[in-house]
């Protein structure tokens, strides 16, 4: 069961600035927050992989990955602030930039900025390269996540150039 809740009114000031001025750990949050939020009908057999998956999955991309990206992955996992950041305010900003995505993001970023007591989640860095490893495509009128992890690579350039000053 999902522990955040989608409000129907979302901060209507938000842009890429605010995405873009987010500390690295609310970044991770508002990512976590966001795959919360999402349906599962956004997603492969109308189900969100479960932790397990996405553990499996992560493991499966740092044996694969090419050797050109594999840096980057273990710096995500061993949490490093400036490329864990990055990564994950740039696949904030690409999720923002969908209109049916936009209302999730708003809202995970809205609840991940929240001050807050609560532990920061073991399985931050898990989220941020699990969701680098899924793309996002429409079909009959859908829109979804699909597993891509022969374009991780393609996938971390594109975000990282949404966080690249201009």
């Amino acid at each position: 069961m999902n522990r955040y809740i989608l409000h129907h009114k979302h901060n209507t000031s938000m842009d890429e600035s605010t995405i873009s001025s987010l500390s690295a750990t609310n970044a991770q949050r508002a990512l976590l927050i966001f795959y919360d939020l999402t349906p599962n009908a956004m997603w492969k057999n109308e189900q969100k992989p479960s932790r397990e998956d996405m553990e499996r999955i992560v493991n499966e991309i740092q044996i694969s990955a090419p050797t050109n990206i594999k840096p980057t992955l273990d710096d995500l996992c061993s949490e490093k602030t400036g490329i864990t950041r990055n990564v994950s305010i740039g696949l904030l900003k690409e999720y923002y930039r969908y209109s049916e995505l936009k209302p999730y993001v708003t809202e995970a970023i809205s609840q991940a900025t929240k001050p807050t007591k609560a532990a920061i989640p073991f399985m931050l860095p898990i989220v941020v390269i699990f969701l680098l490893s899924f793309h996002i495509g429409y079909k009959e009128g859908q829109w979804y996540f699909y597993y891509d992890p022969d374009k991780i690579a393609e996938h971390l350039d594109v975000i990282l150039k949404l966080v690249a000053p201009p």
